[in-house]
């Protein structure tokens, strides 16, 4: 009995890995901040992006909607900061978790999915759900 595991889109995987790195980055980042509230929101921050990476990698609906507010404030962060470069990565983050594959990839019905594999009956041949 062969089970198919969900396929993750090449581009999440980069996203959810990256996601992860900076989180890690920004975590450890806190602990050199001068001010102990400064270090306090940049570990928060960083934890947030961490564990949205962990849940993009394993296709958790909540990790896609966590991530589209994550970016969503970057693209206000951007825009304060004057910051194009920022906004033009974001906002295509954006649009990408927003495209129609990804969606689907993070779907309940795509999550569900059941692989069917043939079983003979006799000499009919018909299909079984694999357990």
């Amino acid at each position: 009995v062969k089970m198919q595991k969900r396929k993750r889109p090449v581009m999440i995987g980069i996203l959810s890995v990256f996601n992860m790195v900076i989180g890690a980055l920004m975590m450890l980042g806190s602990f050199g901040m001068k001010s102990g509230a400064e270090g306090a929101i940049l570990f928060a921050l960083g934890l947030f992006a961490f564990v949205v990476g962990i849940g993009l990698f394993r296709l958790r609906s909540w990790a896609r909607k966590a991530a589209i507010v994550g970016y969503i404030l970057n693209v206000v962060g951007a825009l304060a900061e004057s910051n194009g470069i920022g906004l033009l990565v974001a906002l295509a983050i954006l649009a990408y978790l927003f495209s129609n594959g990804v969606k689907d990839a993070f779907s309940v019905d795509y999550q569900k999915e059941i692989v069917t594999e043939p079983t003979v009956k006799g000499s009919e041949v018909s299909e079984a759900p694999v357990p």
